[in-house]
């Protein structure tokens, strides 16, 4: 797991939750249990996939567009713990 220091502008890492409506970003690491990593994976979240941050209100599950063909409805607790970074 990446240690909260890593998380300096830096590097560029920053939780989901964080992002904002219309970014392109790319997954670099989930800080969750093996089951939740797994099953995020298979939607379609995992290290190095690209994103798109459809929706973003503060205190409310965040849409993400994965692919070109897939929207996905995540909660905050768990866009917390999912540090990516911005699409180059």
């Amino acid at each position: 797991m990446t240690a909260q220091s890593d998380l300096s502008p830096s590097r560029g890492l920053l939780p989901l939750s964080l992002a904002s409506p219309g970014q392109s970003l790319r997954i670099v690491e989930i800080q969750q249990r093996e089951s939740v990593r797994q099953r995020l994976a298979a939607l379609g979240l995992s290290r190095g996939a690209s994103i798109r941050i459809l929706q973003s209100n503060p205190g409310s599950p965040l849409i993400v567009a994965v692919k070109s063909d897939s929207r996905l409805v995540i909660g905050l607790g768990t866009a917390h713990h999912i540090l990516v970074t911005q699409e180059q």
